[in-house]
């Protein structure tokens, strides 16, 4: 639960710009609401919380990265102010929270690969 987790999230979210907003971008054809945007450790950020019964390998949670640079770029696309600092908190039954800190242009290129292969599938799925 979150409540795990509430340690590293005081220690570490420094100041919150908001919450469980709404958030869309007419460059990527995509939209979502977006857990926090704050500030992780004094820098801007897009934090993302997941929950997991397991431990989670980098590997394993790609997507969750992609979501998150959807995010910084739908934030930039809506207040002109890009965050670069992507953060995904996982909590874990009976384990320290996982933290995973990424680089929203290390994902963007992979995003657009995947926004486009759903695009182009759609189409051809008439």
């Amino acid at each position: 639960t979150f409540k795990d987790a509430q340690k590293t999230l005081d220690e570490s979210i420094t100041k919150v710009y908001c919450q469980e907003a709404p958030l869309y971008s007419k460059h990527l054809g995509v939209a979502g609401r977006v857990d926090c945007v704050g500030q992780w450790n004094g820098v801007d950020s897009i934090i993302d919380y997941k929950t997991s019964r397991k431990l989670k390998k980098k590997e394993w949670i790609s997507g969750y990265f992609m979501q998150c640079a959807a995010y910084a770029i739908m934030w930039e696309e809506r207040t002109g102010t890009p965050i670069v600092n992507l953060v995904t908190i996982i909590t874990v039954d009976n384990e320290a929270p996982q933290v995973f800190v990424e680089h929203r242009d290390n994902w963007v290129p992979k995003l657009l690969e995947t926004i486009n292969e759903y695009k182009r599938r759609k189409i051809f799925r008439n």
